[in-house]
């Protein structure tokens, strides 16, 4: 009995590690910070707060992965004293400066038997751009999955659809979100999705750019011209985590807009 308490409790923290240390995923513009805490006094715990805001509450060598805005930040350690246990004590407290970059910053918090905090820096390093761009890419799969059955809902059905455009500055990921809200309608089965081919031939003919700006009457013009009766344009503004992408799907034969969302990422 007593080998399986145990056990549990080995894979209870285990998994606590796990999920602290794996949880959070940076976005563009953002940073990683990895505290570990080691205590002379075990049971104590220390709270961490970035740029005066709580973000995480750790025991001795359980380390936490916060993600943080890149630029200037103000990381404040605080002591607590576990034995009060309804209400640990605050009992000293440390606040360092440390200025990151999409980077991922690795410190060890030692706090000895009088409560005096150390931090260490142990690393600094870049994170890595491939792990950064598909943390982005899943994140916007996400809103497009949204902005999918809301368009599901108010399209009408065998409608023949063409995704002419997603403004951006960043053209990879126009590139990426017209290729997977293209994915997500075929996959719906409620539409004909206009050939990629036919696109780019029009496109090539009319210099016609994917990734920029495109006006209505351009977009219902393209749309004749592919023989679809609904043509959808979108748009993605903001920067970091303040990013949105705005969909909006035209009826070619009336040049009313039939549906429009917004969904942040």
């Amino acid at each position: 009995m007593k080998k399986c308490i145990s056990l549990a409790f080995i894979l209870i923290m285990g998994l606590g590690f796990i999920f602290n240390t794996y949880a959070q995923n940076p976005g563009r513009n953002e940073s990683v910070v990895v505290v570990r805490a080691l205590f002379d006094i075990v049971n104590d715990k220390v709270e961490i707060h970035v740029n005066d805001q709580k973000r995480a509450e750790i025991g001795h060598n359980s380390p936490t992965r916060i993600v943080v805005p890149n630029g200037s930040n103000t990381l404040t350690f605080i002591a607590l004293n576990s034995n009060m246990r309804n209400s640990p004590v605050s009992l000293t407290k440390r606040s360092i400066q440390v200025n990151l970059n999409s980077e991922q910053l690795e410190i060890d918090v030692r706090i000895n038997n009088l409560r005096a905090i150390t931090p260490n820096i142990r690393n600094q390093t870049k994170l890595n751009a491939a792990a950064a761009a598909h943390t982005s890419d899943s994140h916007i799969e996400d809103a497009i999955a949204k902005i999918t059955g809301m368009l599901s809902n108010q399209i009408p059905r065998n409608s023949v659809v063409a995704v002419l455009s997603i403004s951006s500055q960043d053209q990879i990921m126009a590139a990426f979100a017209i290729d997977e809200l293209e994915y997500q309608l075929v996959s719906s089965n409620m539409f004909r999705i206009v050939d990629r081919n036919t696109l780019d031939s029009i496109r090539n003919e009319q210099d016609f750019q994917m990734s920029g700006e495109v006006s209505d009457d351009s977009a219902i013009s393209l749309g004749n011209m592919m023989g679809a009766s609904i043509v959808i344009t979108g748009t993605v503004t903001g920067t970091g985590t303040t990013r949105r992408l705005t969909i909006k799907a035209l009826d070619v034969t009336t040049s009313q807009i039939l549906a429009m969302s917004r969904e942040a990422f």
